[in-house]
């Protein structure tokens, strides 16, 4: 009986092909990064002035008034009670500052001392002022 002495190992042309191949597949997922993160912005935006617009209208529930800023939100109130820990960011801009406004229609600056109450809120991002 005549005994070979082969080592199984891959070729260099597999080893090329293998790494062309992960090459390739690496860099179409990579065309889909920017959109990907753009919907988790996106998606947080809309969770974000979700729970504040609730947060306003529970203000509203309490005191049959609007809040006059966003600041008093996260004041307690005389029955130690806090609507919202902290203003959210808004992971478009990646501040806590948004337009207010007392309709959907005219808005201002979070900070602007026109504004009389806050019944309403949105970016400051105009890509996505409808959400």
């Amino acid at each position: 009986m005549v005994k070979t002495n082969f080592k199984h190992a891959f070729t260099l042309v597999e080893l090329v092909i293998t790494i062309g191949i992960v090459i390739i597949i690496t860099g179409g997922a990579l065309l889909y990064l920017p959109g990907i993160s753009a919907e988790a912005k996106a998606s947080s935006l809309k969770a974000n002035l979700s729970a504040m617009r609730k947060v306003i209208d529970d203000y509203y529930s309490d005191f049959g008034a609007y809040p006059p800023t966003l600041d008093i939100l996260t004041q307690e109130t005389a029955g130690g009670y806090r609507y919202i820990s902290k203003i959210p960011e808004d992971p478009t801009t990646g501040l806590a500052n948004w337009d207010v406004s007392t309709d959907e229609v005219t808005f201002f600056e979070m900070d602007d001392p026109t504004c009389p109450y806050v019944a309403y809120i949105r970016s400051k991002n105009e890509k996505y002022q409808d959400y």
